[in-house]
């Protein structure tokens, strides 16, 4: 057979699915053939392309095992380590290639690309250019660079190749979805849907496009549409990017229709935490009101004024079936905390009625019960108790521990009922039902009260301690959060594909020029005030390379952070207990020093927040970045009246205060409603639970800023602002006042946007600086 006959046999099986067969026709042509490399990289690239790499990595081995400086053989290799993800000897590979021949745009191309994607942004930019100076009319590369560019944060040099590239090939989909994504991030909202809008025509009913219009109309505020649009997204093809995309669309919106499938999905972000829970709340209930029967419950609720329902009279004729078997509604009770004063009042008065036994405490309408009972715990038993059923509760609890000590069967029922006013960890005993067969939801409570708080324990007792903890202040301090630990969260959304931290700051904050790491460098950050694991964990996952050490005064937070981070398999954290103001002295000039320090929410709870700051800023590398956190005196005026009113009162810390604190401030609003000086104190979330109650208004110590003193304590302390982090509504509307300042940095300006709009830093001036030298 010629060599022909023999390409077209090998053909004719590769093309057919026969890889063996036509392994073994390459092999055999080659035995009776003298070494031809032409002819071997002709083999290897139908091998390759047929499916059989390992063929193809076989044959290109013997041609450069006889000719090691033929480039287009180390090429071929290099692209077969692309494709299967060995992107360090691809890159080694086509260096060595184009080193052999430098004038082949496709090398640079993929090198590029594969630069890219190791998040070697500028060298990928470097190689794409290249590229394109030897071949200037490649859509595909001027595509490439614009990714690569838009990683960078450089938008209008991306925006400039993905417009090229649609010039060059005008059904190039993925560059009018990724011009609409980069648009978007640029404020262009308008162009951004038209984008997206011609590539559904090119691909219609695509869902990363379909997630992406939406976010561009939630931006534009046509919230309506952009839940049609991510709903059909994630129906389409459920991922990552359409499930992220329909809960942010939902995002503390409130439903005000059904739509086929709009209840089950919410329910699911919810459980499996698309985005944090908690953002969640307002769509959830919206949606859970649309049930008539429970809109007609929570009515009977609000409307009993300062009185509770009976059973039969709370839950009316349909009985509390129509309640209990809302799985939207048990979803929100055990996955978040439920900020919202009608479900409040409801579900107090349903806690009672499981306590008189008028609720059916046993199997009919046991997971309610246990999700109410996770509710309570997770808002720390806020709910309001009359004297009367705080007896019965103690009463109830007492009974629970004698029966766990004479071996008594213990109905689940009782679980439920004990778990909603007590911790069920703190039932003497409760170790011995741990290893019992339990109902599903009775299971998950144990789990929740009695399990994980025993693991927590654990972990602090074993704690490494950093630093000594002596300032009277931290002290305090510390003893409210071992009392209280803050915030008690459920879940965190599922972690995504981590990115450089200098890519994302160049991208939030153009004007800023952050310095890209070296490639693989280990990304130092120090967390100082973790509590109880929240940001630590999520900083830990957002950037590559990075290595967090998490520090906090309280042991329980600490045990908290550290059991959830072991939930979650986030393990490049370290957690230890320390006290920012000794710092310093603990980590001398040999010791730990970082890329990047966030503090936010931490130091406003010092004796003195710039001497904590100063000790932290001395524990950066050159050209460190901060991110910070500060409370603001003008967002806070109805804490502030809360703060009088709680020390007119003379209310203590204590559980049973907070509570009662709280029905007083609920019945002050109640007669003056927005005139009260209250009036705005219910829309923090923290008002919700015991833990975050006793935070936002009976804290230890607490100082307040304006930004005119922050301005004055960064020049103080030598520290380059670069920007706020805000909602993008928030940036355009400050750009709209402030055209004069695209970078956003002025802090003359944004005093006077607080003053015209007093709730822009409701949850606290949140920002990141920069170390000059």
């Amino acid at each position: 057979m010629n060599n022909r006959a023999a390409l077209d046999t090998i053909v004719h099986h590769y093309r057919g699915g026969h890889l063996q067969a036509g392994d073994a026709a390459c092999r055999a042509l080659l035995q009776g053939t003298p070494f031809d490399a032409p002819l071997m990289l002709t083999l290897a690239t139908l091998a390759q392309q047929s499916g059989s790499s390992g063929m193809a990595i076989e044959l290109l081995k013997r041609v450069i095992g006889a000719v090691p400086d033929n480039a287009d053989a180390i090429y071929q290799l290099g692209v077969i380590c692309h494709l299967q993800g060995r992107l360090d000897e691809a890159i080694a590979r086509y260096r060595r290639s184009i080193a052999l021949a430098p004038d082949v745009a496709a090398k640079h191309a993929n090198l590029g690309v594969a630069l890219d994607a190791q998040g070697r942004f500028d060298e990928a930019v470097q190689s794409l250019r290249r590229s394109l100076a030897i071949e200037s009319l490649n859509a595909e590369t001027h595509y490439n660079l614009g990714n690569s560019l838009k990683a960078l944060g450089r938008l209008n040099e991306a925006i400039g190749c993905y417009r090229r590239a649609i010039e060059l090939r005008a059904d190039f989909v993925d560059a009018f979805d990724n011009l609409g994504v980069a648009l978007q991030e640029q404020g262009s909202l308008d162009e951004a849907v038209s984008c997206f809008r011609h590539a559904l025509v090119l691909h219609p009913d695509w869902p990363p496009t379909l997630a992406n219009l939406g976010a561009a109309m939630r931006a534009q505020g046509k919230v309506d549409e952009a839940i049609v649009a991510c709903l059909q997204a994630v129906q389409l093809g459920e991922s990552a990017e359409t499930r992220v995309a329909f809960a942010q669309a939902i995002r503390q919106v409130a439903i005000r229709h059904e739509s086929a499938g709009l209840r089950e999905l919410t329910r699911r972000a919810l459980e499996e935490a698309w985005i944090r829970p908690a953002e969640l709340l307002l769509p959830a209930l919206s949606l859970v009101r649309l049930n008539p029967a429970v809109r007609d419950v929570f009515v009977r609720a609000t409307d009993a004024g300062p009185y509770r329902h009976a059973p039969a009279a709370l839950f009316g004729s349909a009985g509390l079936s129509a309640v209990a078997n809302d799985a939207l509604l048990k979803a929100l009770l055990e996955n978040t905390q439920a900020n919202d004063a009608a479900l409040e009042k409801f579900l107090t008065m349903a806690r009672a009625a499981l306590l008189s036994g008028g609720g059916d405490g046993e199997l009919a309408h046991l997971p309610f019960w246990c999700a109410l009972a996770r509710q309570c715990f997770i808002n720390g038993y806020v709910f309001a108790v009359d004297d009367a059923e705080a007896v019965q509760a103690a009463a109830m609890r007492d009974g629970l521990a004698a029966a766990i000590a004479a071996k008594m069967p213990v109905p689940p029922g009782m679980l439920a009922t004990v778990g909603a006013y007590f911790p069920l960890g703190g039932v003497a005993g409760i170790e011995t039902l741990l290893t019992r067969p339990w109902p599903g939801a009775v299971d998950a409570l144990l789990t929740q009260q009695a399990r994980e708080p025993a693991r927590e324990r654990a972990i602090a007792a074993g704690m490494a301690r950093a630093t000594v903890i002596a300032d009277a202040v931290s002290q305090r301090v510390r003893q409210q959060y071992e009392e209280n630990p803050y915030p008690r969260w459920v879940r965190l959304p599922a972690a995504v594909k981590p990115v450089l931290l200098a890519a994302h700051l160049n991208g939030e904050f153009p004007h800023a020029a952050i310095a890209m790491p070296s490639p693989g460098e280990r990304l130092e950050i120090l967390v100082a005030g973790c509590g109880t694991g929240q940001h630590s964990i999520e900083t830990a996952r957002e950037y590559r390379h990075a290595h967090v050490l998490a520090v906090d005064l309280s042991l329980a937070s600490l045990g908290y952070a550290q059991r959830k981070s072991e939930e979650l398999g986030v393990n490049n954290i370290g957690y230890a207990q320390a006290d920012i103001m000794e710092l310093d002295a603990a980590w001398s000039a040999s010791g730990p020093r970082f890329d990047v320090i966030e503090s936010v929410g931490v130091l406003h709870h010092l004796a003195d927040p710039v001497a904590g700051w100063r000790v932290l800023r001395s524990l950066l590398r050159p050209r460190g970045l901060m991110r910070l956190g500060f409370y603001s005196e003008r967002a806070r005026q109805a804490v502030v009246a809360a703060r009088e009113f709680i020390a007119g009162r003379r209310y203590g810390s204590s559980a049973e205060d907070i509570r009662r604190c709280r029905q007083d401030i609920l019945a002050e609003l109640g007669k003056s409603g927005a005139s009260s000086p209250f009036a705005r104190l219910p829309q923090f979330s923290d008002f919700y639970g015991t833990s975050e109650c006793r935070d936002l208004l009976f804290h230890v110590q607490e100082h307040r800023y304006e930004l005119p003193q922050l301005k004055r304590m960064l020049d103080e302390l030598d520290l380059e602002f670069i920007g706020f982090t805000l909602e993008a509504g928030v940036r355009r509307q400050y750009g709209a006042l402030y055209p004069g300042d695209p970078a956003r940095t002025d802090l003359d300006n944004w005093h006077a946007f607080e003053m015209a709009f007093p709730d822009t830093f409701a949850g606290m001036y949140q920002f990141w600086v920069r170390k000059r030298e």
